[in-house]
């Protein structure tokens, strides 16, 4: 289950269309539990806190969640800036998160994470 779900989950960060278009806003998200894990497309950020009503047979709140989202990074749009300055772009992968461009970010939640007010742009509160 875990192999398939890795495959599922790379798949879909590569076409994923809600999180792209409303970013910040919608999320995927996997939750397992034992060897089964539930897949949540397009789930809004400020439901995460409730996300084991919206099953369809509630289990615990006690999961290993993974959240998938798409975000842009600082200053990627600002009036006056320089769309094709040289420092958009970082090639060291340890240094991606500062990537000015669009790129997905993943988060493990071993509980369910506190409610996100919607404005907020960090889902750990």
């Amino acid at each position: 289950a875990v192999v398939s779900t890795q495959s599922t989950g790379a798949k879909r960060l590569n076409e994923m269309s809600g999180p792209y278009q409303m970013f910040y806003v919608l999320v995927d998200v996997y939750i397992r539990y034992g060897d089964t894990v539930d897949i949540l497309y397009d789930v809004p950020h400020g439901l995460l806190n409730n996300i084991h009503e919206l099953l369809a047979e509630p289990r615990s709140t006690n999961v290993d969640m993974i959240v998938t989202r798409l975000v842009y990074g600082a200053d990627y749009s600002k009036v006056g800036g320089d769309p094709f300055r040289l420092d958009r772009v970082e090639a060291d992968p340890f240094l991606a998160h500062t990537c000015n461009f669009i790129h997905p970010v993943i988060y493990h939640f071993t509980s369910l994470p506190h409610a996100v007010p919607v404005k907020s742009k960090d889902l750990r509160g």
